[in-house]
């Protein structure tokens, strides 16, 4: 038979995984949510570094390039769950963002 302060212990763990469980979840849908309500405060024209103050400094670099244009960058915000943000820079202005759709 299980010791008394054994069994309570195990009833506590049992108890508190589904909260725990759940509570992750929610703070990744959280971080979702969040990136969607940055991307609203971006502006075409703005710089690179005012655009990462906003969205954050986690992201990818998926493409640098110069053109006869001048000198374009494209970077990536990766979430938990979909969407992702893409960001389009020339010359270290910000002239188009939008959602990467899920394949």
């Amino acid at each position: 038979m299980i010791p008394a302060m054994k069994k309570k212990i195990l009833i506590f763990f049992i108890i508190l995984t589904p909260f725990l469980l759940l509570s992750s979840c929610a703070s990744s849908g959280r971080r979702a949510t969040n990136m969607g309500t940055k991307s609203r405060l971006l502006q075409i024209g703005m710089t690179k570094d005012e655009a990462v103050t906003i969205m954050g400094k986690t992201y990818e670099r998926i493409n640098s390039v110069e053109t006869p244009n001048g000198h374009r960058e494209t970077i990536r915000y990766i979430n938990s769950w979909p969407p992702n943000y893409i960001l389009y820079f020339l010359d270290d202005s910000l002239i188009e963002w939008h959602e990467e759709k899920s394949k």
